[in-house]
């Protein structure tokens, strides 16, 4: 892992300690020790990772450490959302014994996101099946529903840009907007930065190493002249 990914599994374990967690949220046929519950952070950390940090994605905050922010705000969405709850990451979501329970928004909300799917598919084209088994389409299809409310509530106040996130309009859903964005900060903010963006991007592509150029032929050596032999001398005529 790099000190970006080691980052994130800290924030996870600062704000829901496995050896807690794993006990306190643990339902019929979903208990996991904290050892387990760790290696799930890894592997959340590094979906996370993946997504905040590809070069193809907006981040929502700028400055230098603008996709950390991203990064930090993705996962309190899913600490709010899930409490990184082993059944709401693997799938299926405990409702119940009669699977009737309000639990994941009665079924509708799917993987630590959370994401509902209109017509049974993101606006990726994802399935639910996909985003609950991928949890790199899960945080990459959360990105986006983040990035739309943000560029929909472009004119609101900061605090207030993720109003349609929840609500579905910029007009309702403030005050769980600033909820959220606060949550984000505090994520963000819990432990030192991990360092600039720049240091996680990928570099770009080296530049091919152009072939030598073949050493030119040798000249060749115009050829010697033979020097003409001398023409016999006639015999005098007395």
């Amino acid at each position: 892992m790099d000190a970006a990914t080691t980052w994130l599994v800290a924030l996870m374990a600062a704000f829901s300690p496995p050896e807690r967690a794993a006990t306190a949220q643990s339902f019929p046929g979903w208990a996991e020790s904290a050892e387990q519950r760790v290696e799930r952070y890894r592997g959340i950390a590094s979906a996370v990772r993946e997504v905040a940090w590809d070069p193809e994605e907006k981040p929502v905050f700028g400055g230098s450490r603008g996709r950390q922010r991203t990064a930090a705000l993705l996962l309190a969405i899913a600490w709010h959302e899930s409490g990184f709850a082993r059944d709401v990451d693997l799938g299926p979501c405990y409702r119940g014994r009669a699977n009737d329970g309000a639990r994941c928004d009665f079924g509708r909300a799917h993987c630590l996101m959370q994401v509902h799917a209109r017509d049974g598919k993101t606006g990726e084209g994802w399935t639910l099946a996909e985003i609950q088994a991928d949890r790199t389409k899960c945080f990459r299809a959360g990105l986006h529903l983040v990035q739309r409310s943000f560029a929909a509530c472009r004119e609101s106040p900061p605090k207030h840009r993720l109003a349609a996130y929840g609500s579905g309009r910029c007009s309702a859903g403030q005050s769980g907007s600033e909820r959220l964005l606060g949550l984000g900060e505090r994520f963000a903010t819990r432990l030192p930065s991990p360092g600039p963006d720049a240091q996680f991007l990928p570099g770009p592509a080296p530049k091919p190493t152009p072939a030598p150029k073949a050493a030119p032929s040798p000249k060749p050596t115009p050829s010697t002249k033979p020097t003409p032999s001398p023409k016999p001398t006639e015999p005098s005529r007395k």
